[in-house]
């Protein structure tokens, strides 16, 4: 009996001391880390306080939060209202996901959606893509207008703009014509393709 009690004593000094959230953080089915280092404003500011919330749970820039193994939606915020918000962030036991250098922007209207131009996904190379804009409904029909610029960001070019969803629009790259568009069929250059639809499940757009 005496061995049993100081084994169950063992047993919660052991977990005051590593912290119940930790258990299994190596095991094949239990728990990993995800950690945002780093993010700016897209004038290149640096953000050094914010939040990051994610199944409930929330940490400042830096601060680990320990998730099941699993897929995410985070959402990351500065004290000033500027945010952006991933989706399918993937956590692995026993491992640390980090996220960095992420750009947050301003609150934006209802119906905000973020526009993901992936050039491997249509067959191009991304060295040779130098400008993606978009055109629609809400952006306009002129291929040389590029108000609605995306900005490169690795291997993407990605952009947040306002617009409601089963909105249709096409990418414009490398051009100021229709000879470079990208429609819903995803072959560069056809002219015969469709309007790509705001809120299609084929990762083109996702809901800021």
């Amino acid at each position: 009996m005496k061995k049993i009690v100081s084994l169950l004593l063992l047993l919660g000094l052991f977990l005051v001391i590593t912290g119940c959230e930790n258990i299994g953080l190596n095991d094949k089915e239990g728990f990993g880390k995800l950690i945002v280092s780093r993010a700016f404003l897209e004038d290149g500011t640096e953000l050094i306080n914010g939040t990051v919330k994610v199944d409930g749970r929330e940490a400042g820039f830096g601060e680990e939060i320990v998730l099941a193994k699993g897929t995410y939606r985070v959402s990351i915020s500065d004290d000033y209202g500027n945010k952006v918000i991933m989706e399918g962030i993937v956590i692995d036991a026993g491992e640390i996901t980090i996220i960095e250098d992420l750009v947050l922007y301003p609150e934006l209207e209802y119906n905000a959606w973020k526009f993901i131009f992936n050039p491997e996904k249509y067959g191009l190379n991304i060295d040779e893509i130098e400008e993606v804009h978009l055109v629609g409904d809400k952006f306009g029909w002129d291929p040389a207008d590029k108000t609605y610029s995306l900005m490169k960001k690795g291997a993407v070019f990605t952009g947040i703009f306002a617009a409601d969803e089963g909105t249709g629009f096409k990418f414009i790259y490398n051009g100021e014509d229709w000879s470079n568009q990208i429609g819903d069929n995803g072959i560069p250059g056809d002219g015969g393709s469709g309007n790509i639809i705001i809120g299609a499940t084929d990762e083109t757009t996702v809901e800021f």
